[in-house]
């Protein structure tokens, strides 16, 4: 009985009367709720003052899926019973808490709502001492594996239970409550505690009305809910009993927080029900599930008074306030009884195994912080492929800070002995001639995952990191000096785990990181424990889903599924790496160019500052001509497709390591900018040189000069044509003569300058300027286009390289389909099979081991 009321009512869930609607739409408006004229059901109690309870019945949620467990020792089976006893083991053999009450039913036509007489099932069947779980097992008895609760089975346990009722005038106790909860796990309980007949009616700031199977409706007075918080792990509540009137604490918590606090001086009978309850925990922890326990404690009315003043006093406290709650939490919750224990399955969303492996592939070093048990985090770990079957796991579960400080130094000395033995060997190779053989060896057991960037000191492949909450206290500690020597072996390790760790240790992990390692960091989370971790890394995303939008709203970066994290770096996130790097060197490229022709000129008019470019077309250059093309650029330019991007994570590594962004890329390109400049500038005067043309007239020409070399300049720089692109330029092109004309023709004495009428009808129709313009652009971009092709022919990087290859792979896959398709062709590919095409087309492949364990294995096929 207390375990399951443990599940229905300490929570935070709140019982609504029809499903949540927002009181604003998306286009801001306030629309009134719709939801009031939908039909209830009321519930009227005449054995005592009438109490109404309505639940809204017009729209029902879906069936829930139930994935909560209970600790028992004997198997949970349906047991044939006649129609009038009840099966053991089952809600209705739960001894009874609340007197018996009797509920009139009666049901109007004319109005929707029903009232339903329910009688208490009687006791007279002998079953008034039997418990939820009898922990007690024959001596040689071995541990049965725990019982999963499922909908048939409480269905068959509870025969009134029904969810599917076609009856005209369907009953309160048939109809589901709508249960809203900010958590998944709450709501997952209070379920489970629904299909075993304590259903959870209606919740107060005061009051519990719950059913319990059988017996009817029963009120409990909340006199106190001790809220959860991550330093407690637990949350409780205190309510008074209907019938007893006794006070009565009920706990709900992590395993580590209640077993602390449970009443150690008890007989066997209860040491041997703790232990096997550890035992349960363990099971489910390997299988993955997230554990919690619950325990009560019965109040005397002395205890509960004395700690209710000394509660009021820290409630009402102006000073150290939480400190005080704290304290005041910890003199009640503890001298527990334990009660039983759940576990929850936390499904891995579709595609993370993958999305975890793409990363690592990429040379991202993955870190996991989370709040579930150690045999819990590690085994979802492997589950995730963030751990492998052959890793050597490191693991730091120390009680005090000497013994921490031990392990860490212990750890650190093991990996300087490999690193040793490591050399040596490549030493050994060298000498006789293998070094490149043993230095591959090497590496495949001692370096990094990313293949093209495997340093002498990096992250073992074969090593990761366990840590647990405790330890994480020391190891945070100032005073502990613990911090650096732990970062230390953490960057010695492919990926790390953080177990039971709070959010504020998530917040300052990553901090110690980011300020200490000198990386960039990446925090995803979907709950609000996650919020301060992802506020305190560089980049933060969000993962929307059931358990709130608190860390979609704190995130830079909101996506709906894990699986969408790799697209998001590998793809999205190296496009807009390769585009803000090129655009933003190609505008101080663009700029410097552009006034350096001005600096030029000065040299001919005694450094005056006056300009032979009128001061219209000095304005309006970088904010007409010239700034669409880099803007369309830097928005659709990709150079590489998604497909070759997330079929090699490899490629991550130039936007990871800033390969284009470097301090000698500013300068190359401001040297580029003073050449052009040069050539644009005296070219075009020794090409004007004993000609007529006029100071504006020679402006003219390099101008239309500069923005034909820009434009080449950024037509070089592209990697993917598109017709928005083509667009562009020949709108920046538009643009200039179309200024040109109606400036030149409608503004003859504009600011007060020279009037510039005809200036550009005399240009375009001078030859000159035509031979001025080809050839001093043409000049002016050669040498970048000359240094372009040189390096991807000769020497292209690894993007040029993928794309040649997945262009060559497509070029032979095509020609093979061809020779398949027809009998008559000659083009053929030499020594290809059917084996071969598949492992070209399909370059990557998964791997599910075992039910528990699932490892991700990727191979890269040669093409």
């Amino acid at each position: 009985m207390d375990f399951f009321f443990t599940l229905a009512a300490c929570n935070t869930v709140v019982v609504a009367k029809y499903p949540h609607r927002d009181a604003m739409n998306a286009s801001g408006m306030i629309v009134p709720n719709e939801s009031a004229n939908s039909s209830s059901i009321n519930v009227v109690d005449t054995s005592s003052n009438t109490t109404t309870t309505s639940i809204g019945s017009s729209s029902w949620g879906p069936n829930r899926v139930l994935r909560g467990f209970l600790s028992f020792s004997r198997p949970l089976s349906p047991i044939a019973s006649s129609p009038h006893s009840t099966p053991p083991h089952t809600p209705e053999a739960l001894p009874r808490y609340a007197a018996p009450t009797t509920l009139t039913a009666n049901y109007d036509q004319s109005s929707t709502s029903v009232s339903i007489t329910l009688n208490p099932i009687s006791q007279s069947n002998g079953l008034e001492n039997v418990r939820i779980c009898d922990l007690e097992s024959q001596p040689n008895s071995s541990p049965l594996r725990p019982s999963l609760l499922n909908i048939q089975a409480a269905q068959i346990y509870n025969p009134n239970f029904t969810r599917d009722s076609r009856s005209p005038t369907p009953s309160p106790m048939d109809i589901t409550p709508i249960y809203e909860a900010e958590s998944p796990d709450e709501l997952a309980l209070v379920d489970a505690a629904y299909k075993y007949g304590f259903r959870l009616l209606r919740r107060t700031l005061h009051n519990i009305l719950i059913s319990l199977p059988g017996y009817g409706l029963c009120e409990y007075e909340v006199l106190h809910v001790l809220p959860f918080d991550s330093n407690r792990k637990m949350m409780s509540i205190i309510v008074c009993h209907p019938d007893t009137q006794e006070k009565i604490l009920y706990c709900k918590g992590a395993d580590s927080a209640i077993l602390d606090r449970l009443n150690r001086g008890v007989d066997d009978k209860t040491k041997f029900r703790i232990f096997r309850t550890q035992q349960h925990l363990n099971s489910f922890s390997k299988k993955g599930l997230r554990v919690l326990c619950m325990a009560k404690r019965v109040l005397t009315d002395t205890e509960y008074k004395d700690w209710t003043m000394k509660h009021k006093e820290a409630e009402n406290s102006l000073s150290n306030r939480d400190h005080k709650l704290q304290e005041s939490y910890s003199r009640i919750e503890k001298n527990l009884n334990l009660i039983g224990a759940t576990g929850i399955e936390d499904r891995l969303q579709d595609g993370v195994p993958e999305t975890i492996q793409a990363l690592r592939n990429a040379g991202i070093v993955v870190w996991v912080l989370t709040g579930d048990k150690q045999e819990t985090a590690i085994n979802i770990a492997y589950s995730c492929a963030l751990f492998v079957p052959n890793m050597e796991i490191l693991k730091l579960n120390a009680r005090t800070k000497d013994q921490a400080e031990r392990t860490i130094q212990f750890y650190l000395r093991q990996i300087e002995q490999e690193e040793e033995v490591r050399q040596r060997a490549q030493m050994q190779g060298t000498a006789q001639g293998n070094g490149a053989e043993a230095s591959n060896g090497a590496r495949m057991e001692f370096s990094a995952v990313n293949d093209n960037n495997r340093r002498q000191n990096g992250p073992s492949e074969q090593r990761g990191l366990v840590v647990d909450g405790r330890t994480l206290v020391y190891i945070l500690d100032r005073r502990a000096n613990l911090k650096k020597p732990f970062l230390t072996l953490a960057g010695k390790c492919s990926a790390a785990l953080c177990c039971r760790a709070t959010p504020l240790q998530k917040s300052l992990i990553v901090r110690s990181a980011k300020d200490d390692l000198k990386v960039l960091t990446l925090a995803v989370g979907d709950g609000a424990n996650d919020v301060s971790m992802i506020q305190t890394a560089d980049v933060g995303v969000g993962i929307s889903g059931v358990e709130g939008r608190q860390a979609v709203m704190a995130s830079d970066y909101a996506i709906a599924r894990f699986r969408h994290l790799e697209k998001l770096l590998l793809v999205h996130g190296h496009w807009c790496y390769d585009r803000l790097s090129r655009i933003i060197l190609y505008f101080f490229y663009k700029n410097a160019s552009f006034v350096l022709i001005l600096l030029c000129y000065q040299l001919y008019n005694g450094f005056s500052g006056s300009s032979m470019i009128d001061q219209m077309y000095l304005m309006v250059f970088n904010l007409l001509f010239t700034s669409i093309p880099p803007i369309l650029v830097g928005i659709y330019d990709k150079d590489a497709p998604a497909e070759v991007l997330l079929a090699q994570p490899r490629l991550y590594v130039q936007g990871r390591e800033g390969r284009l962004y470097k301090p000698h890329s500013f300068w190359v390109n401001i040297l580029d900018a003073v050449y052009q400049s040069i050539v644009l500038f005296f070219f075009s005067a020794v090409l004007h040189e004993d000609s007529n043309t006029g100071m504006y007239q020679f402006g003219m020409t390099v101008t239309h000069a500069c923005l034909i070399a820009q434009s080449l300049h950024i037509a070089i720089e592209t990697k993917s044509w598109t017709v928005i692109l083509v667009f562009g330029l020949v709108l920046s092109f538009i643009m200039f003569y179309g200024f040109g004309v109606l400036y030149t023709m409608t503004c003859v004495a504009c600011l007060g300058e020279p009037s510039q009428y005809g200036e550009l009808a005399y240009a375009l129709r001078s030859p000159l300027h035509w031979l001025t313009i080809i050839l001093t652009a043409t000049l002016a971009v050669l040498p970048r286009f000359v240094v372009r092709a040189v390096i991807c022919s000769m020497s292209p990087d690894d993007i040029t390289q993928a794309l040649i290859d997945n262009k060559g792979s497509q070029q032979k896959d095509f020609m093979v389909s061809w020779s398949r398709s027809t009998s008559d062709s000659s083009v053929y590919r030499p020594n290809c099979t059917e084996e071969t095409g598949d492992e070209a087309s399909e370059p990557f492949s998964s791997l599910v081991t075992t039910t528990t364990v699932i490892t991700t294995t990727t191979d890269e096929a040669e093409v």
